[in-house]
């Protein structure tokens, strides 16, 4: 079990392998961690490379390359060197991050997601408040129960203009508005807002 920073929930956190990369995220809110291989355990290879062989080291983890290449001559036994095909070694793991990006790409969709509808959660819950409503009341008061987008409908609605200081919005970020243009001025703001 650990503990998610961002969530604050305990879980069993998933783990899966990429090559030489492994995620591991929260199942509750999908916040992730990357981590790479440090090749701790690795072994020479050699590769056809035109009339000879290049010689490298790889990870006995994650089998990922590293390094420059090694001269034959600094090799104690050059012929017991495992002879890999390069072509395929690299197809494999241009595969692995093609995969890996793909699934950072969809944590972070649901991360955005999940972020989301408890934002959505909490914020309607601070609504339904006693603090927003005196505070929706002082604003509809202040603009004459008109609506500051059209100047021609009764407001009936309060709009904040920022989220900058949620729960604590100082009244120059609040607007009255009439059903109407709330809804277009809103689906406008999520457009264009990571909130929304």
């Amino acid at each position: 079990m650990k503990k998610c920073d961002k969530c604050g929930r305990e879980n069993e956190f998933i783990e899966e392998n990429y090559g030489s990369e492994i995620i591991t995220f929260c199942p509750e809110c999908y916040a992730y961690e990357r981590i790479s291989c440090k090749h701790e355990k690795f072994s020479l290879v050699k590769y056809r490379v035109n009339n000879g062989f290049a010689v490298r080291t790889m990870c006995s983890a994650c089998f990922k390359m590293f390094g420059g290449f090694i001269a034959q001559k600094d090799c104690e036994d050059v012929e017991k060197i495992r002879v890999i095909l390069k072509e395929k070694h690299d197809k494999h793991h241009e595969e692995e991050y093609v995969k890996l990006a793909k699934r950072l790409d969809s944590l972070v969709h649901w991360s955005e997601e999940y972020h989301k509808t408890k934002w959505f959660s909490e914020h309607n819950e601070y609504l339904k408040s006693m603090t927003w409503q005196e505070k929706r009341e002082e604003v509809l008061r202040r603009d004459g129960y008109i609506c500051q987008a059209c100047l021609k409908k009764k407001a009936t609605e309060v709009h904040h203009l920022s989220y900058d200081h949620w729960k604590n919005e100082p009244l120059f970020e609040l607007i009255s508005v009439c059903d109407e243009c709330h809804t277009a001025i809103t689906e406008m703001d999520r457009k264009n807002s990571k909130i929304a």
